[in-house]
């Protein structure tokens, strides 16, 4: 029997973050950093006793970016996860042009694998991450 409990697509708002939110939101980056490096400890940098204070300042910075975008979800007055994308600009590294990326998905542990993006796409503010791109 899975732990998991499907969401109730009606109580998760996908919005853009506020600065008041950027405490929760280093916390939900600092776990994803030490994910990342869990899982892949030569490709990704392991989270520092630093991380998780300066996590917050550096998602806070890119709320000014026109070329950037920063959305929660909340779930029943919660938030339950976040995802951070910007735009950049030429990368000779990768050969490519300028164009967007995502670089933060994060959905908390408890509620992974419910459809949290998933069932939110589109709606709400969902619209304005088109309109900054």
């Amino acid at each position: 029997m899975s732990m998991l409990t499907k969401i109730d697509e009606s109580k998760v708002i996908v919005r853009p973050a506020s600065p008041g939110e950027m405490k929760n939101l280093g916390g939900f980056g600092a776990l994803l950093m030490a994910l990342h490096h869990e899982l892949d400890g030569k490709r990704f940098i392991q989270a520092t006793a630093d991380t998780l204070a300066k996590y917050p300042h550096f998602l806070d910075s890119e709320l000014a970016r026109p070329d950037a975008i920063l959305l929660v979800a909340e779930e029943s007055g919660s938030l339950s996860g976040y995802v951070y994308a910007a735009r950049g600009g030429f990368d000779y590294m990768a050969l490519r042009g300028p164009a967007g990326g995502i670089y933060d998905p994060f959905v908390a542990a408890d509620r992974r694998r419910a459809g949290h993006w998933s069932s939110s796409a589109g709606r709400g503010d969902g619209d304005v991450a088109s309109a900054r791109f």
